[in-house]
């Protein structure tokens, strides 16, 4: 059986089913790109930077974070132009610019979220839709009952069976890149805390836990 003739076998539900695979596959390798670039860009910055803050070098603390070309980057290197400032003033800016990290490492979570939620009633509509073909052929000439009622069996699971298929990695894909999400802004949270302390001298309480946004 061909591709397109199994596609056929499972009507039109199938065809969408399909459509759903496609796009989870294509969030799923968009978001494993995108982390990867963001998670090394941090690992970089990380060894680069507080290094030259511990020695005070702030101009070249400074080009490292523009050279990063992230959003951690520009805001560390916002942190550092402002030397000076207050710690609560530090920690605001940090905590702004974080925001806007987790939009970006949640981007497009919802999609994965909402196949992984949906795709197994559309599964189970294709199921109704087969189980109703099965009980019309019975409903037709006996000559031609067993026919309709294999085909319309074999399209009830083959639908079921999609649904599930498209679902069960899209729910994996979204519970590991939300943990993902997690602790990369945990991790954040422990550098911006860091950054914050060389760049105020310790000085004043600290509220960058209550400020980075925790996913």
């Amino acid at each position: 059986m061909t591709i397109y003739q199994f596609l056929q076998q499972g009507g039109m539900v199938l065809w969408l089913l399909t459509f759903c695979s496609i796009l989870s596959i294509s969030v799923i390798i968009e978001r494993l790109f995108v982390f990867g670039i963001i998670k090394r860009k941090i690992k970089k910055l990380n060894r680069d930077l507080l290094p030259k803050l511990k020695k005070n070098k702030i101009n070249d603390s400074i080009d490292i974070c523009e050279k990063n070309k992230s959003l951690v980057g520009d805001m560390f290197a916002q942190a550092i132009d402002k030397k000076g400032q207050t710690k609560d003033k530090l920690e605001e800016l940090v905590h702004r610019k974080g925001i806007a990290l987790t939009l970006q490492l949640e981007n497009k979570l919802s999609i994965l979220a909402t196949l992984g939620n949906i795709t197994p009633f559309i599964g189970l509509f294709g199921t109704v839709l087969g189980i109703i073909k099965t009980f019309r052929g019975l409903s037709l000439a006996q000559t031609y009952a067993a026919g309709m009622v294999a085909s319309g069996i074999a399209e009830a699971l083959l639908n079921t069976a999609a649904g599930l298929f498209v679902a069960i990695p899209a729910v994996i894909a979204f519970n590991y890149f939300t943990r993902q999400t997690y602790g990369i802004l945990r991790g954040l949270e422990i550098t911006s805390s860091e950054v914050i302390e060389l760049l105020t001298g310790g000085n004043g309480p600290s509220s960058t836990s209550n400020k980075t946004p925790k996913n």
